[in-house]
């Protein structure tokens, strides 16, 4: 039975009492970056910090809960454990379902400039001053989560824009070059968060370039696109429920889940933060907006007072802020075709799947677990 979206959020509100690419597929690119596009990426993530970089602390099972919160290294998770997730079969997971995939946690994506600006500045200022626009970032990200959460302990679910496995789905972002950019942001965050100051802060990776995007579902169902997009929000899930768990265990010091994907803009000209909207629980929105204010406020001077653009950045949409409906939107409404392995025609405004709000990304999760015989 596929449940609807208010079934969908019902159900997570219970639990918690007891696009396009994951970025909104950025389609405005330069000429250049059209041709560089279909070019095929690293056969391995060689220009990622492996997972056990500094900042990422040691993977333990969430069945390991001691005296302080444990963690599990879900970058490592691949589409089978995924499948067995959803399908409610996942050892480590008892009674996890199809209602764990939207609406778990606050979460926003950092459209911090554009793409085609970063790589200017790298093109006539070198690789320090690209380094310094992914501090600026980095540290903004970091700062922000701070700023909203105080002392409190949070476990920050950290995606890295775009990317992908060679040969199986690798899609490099705006300009041809994004998915590099996200990936330095990350591996800085990552550095930045051995500072004692970031001590409250755990942090997880939900991508991971060496594991293939694809669920093996026959055409037209077998996007890897999607795939993507419900392989990392799949991983920002589980730990949702570990946190879940631990709370429910220790409310006297409990963990806040919050999922940020770093991302470059294509042709805005400013900064923005897509933030969830009224179809998250209201108070998964109001802290994802209140981040994103924070983190438009404190990265945008931060980054105009470098003195490394060629001008200074805007706030895109007038405040830098748009909600999950999805701006790069298709004439074409979600609901044109119906899903075979659902017979389901899922209907709504296309929203960021990263956002925890995409109806046609939960038809896509039912239809896999129709298919594996796990719904």
């Amino acid at each position: 039975m596929r449940l609807t979206r208010r079934q969908f959020l019902g159900a997570v509100a219970l639990a918690a009492a007891a696009g396009t690419a994951a970025c909104g597929g950025k389609s405005s690119r330069s000429a250049a970056s059209r041709s560089r596009s279909g070019a095929a990426g690293p056969a391995t993530d060689t220009r990622t910090p492996p997972l056990a970089a500094a900042g990422v602390r040691a993977a333990q099972s969430p069945a390991a809960q001691g005296s302080a919160p444990s963690f599990s290294n879900v970058a490592e998770v691949g589409p089978d454990e995924i499948a067995l997730y959803f399908g409610g079969k996942h050892p480590n997971y008892p009674g996890a379902g199809v209602a764990n995939f939207l609406g778990y946690s606050p979460a926003d994506i950092l459209e911090s400039m554009d793409t085609a600006v970063l790589d200017q500045v790298g093109q006539s200022r070198g690789q320090g001053a690209m380094d310094a626009i992914h501090t600026i970032v980095g540290k903004s990200l970091l700062e922000s989560l701070l700023a909203i959460y105080a002392t409190q302990p949070v476990l920050l679910a950290l995606d890295a824009g775009h990317g992908g496995l060679a040969g199986v789905y690798f899609e490099p972002g705006s300009n041809g070059t994004e998915w590099e950019h996200t990936r330095a942001v990350a591996g800085i965050v990552e550095a930045l968060a051995t500072d004692s100051r970031y001590a409250s802060i755990t942090i997880r990776r939900i991508f991971n370039d060496a594991i293939g995007d694809d669920f093996g579902l026959p055409p037209p169902q077998d996007s890897k696109a999607r795939a993507s997009l419900v392989i990392r929000n799949a991983r920002a899930s589980m730990l949702a429920y570990e946190a879940g768990v631990w709370n429910r265990a220790h409310p006297e010091s409990t963990v806040v889940l919050h999922v940020v994907s770093a991302h470059f803009n294509a042709n805005s000209g400013g900064t923005l933060v897509l933030h969830e909207g009224d179809d998250a629980p209201a108070d998964f929105a109001r802290r994802s907006m209140a981040y994103g204010r924070d983190y438009v406020d404190r990265a945008r001077p931060a980054l105009n007072a470098s003195g490394l653009l060629p001008s200074p950045l805007s706030l895109v949409n007038g405040n830098g802020l748009h909600d999950d409906s999805l701006m790069y939107a298709p004439p074409v409404r979600v609901g044109s075709r119906v899903n075979p392995l659902t017979g389901n025609t899922p209907h709504g405004p296309p929203r960021y799947a990263m956002l925890q709000a995409s109806l046609l990304e939960q038809d896509y999760v039912q239809g896999l677990l129709n298919y594996r015989g796990l719904a």
